[in-house]
């Protein structure tokens, strides 16, 4: 997630000057309304970028987890892992909860498996022409993604 600070930092100076244009408007609905429009597909562009360092974090740790228990000289604690070819470009056909289900417990009482899931469906909404209707807290979710990153194991 090298890039994940710049891109809210980036994120956050574009927001502040539609903000303004917005606040500016106020007295004119009809283009308050474009501004808040501009707003919120800002907010889902930038949601999209920082999700992309997210993944790839999960997909790295993914990758790492395989090799290094493929390398286990006990097969009884290799052979499962031994299905799975970390140098092929989608993980031997994993979906991606089954890569996060690697590297993330599914249980565990912090619920950052739940996390990636949430995000996750509203990436997927947002890349595939859907729209999310609420404003975005990019702040919000950097934290998150942080945390989540906090608690990946390989």
């Amino acid at each position: 997630m090298n890039s994940l600070q710049e891109l809210v930092a980036h994120y956050n100076f574009v927001d502040r000057i539609l903000e303004d244009q917005r606040r500016a408007a106020s007295g004119n609905p009809q283009q308050q309304g474009q501004v808040e429009l501009r707003q919120k597909i800002n907010d889902q562009a930038y949601f999209v970028l920082c999700w992309g360092q997210l993944e790839a974090a999960l997909d790295d740790a993914c990758r790492s987890a395989i090799r290094k228990r493929r390398d286990n000289p006990d097969w009884s604690k290799r052979r499962a892992w031994d299905l799975y070819n970390p140098e092929d470009k989608r993980l031997s056909g994993l979906s991606f909860e089954e890569r996060v289900t690697l590297v993330l417990d599914k249980k565990s009482q912090g619920g950052e498996w739940k996390l990636v899931i949430k995000w996750y469906e509203l990436r997927s909404r947002i890349a595939h022409g859907g729209t999310h209707e609420q404003r975005i807290d990019l702040n919000l979710v950097a934290a998150e993604f942080y945390q989540i990153q906090s608690k990946i194991e390989t």
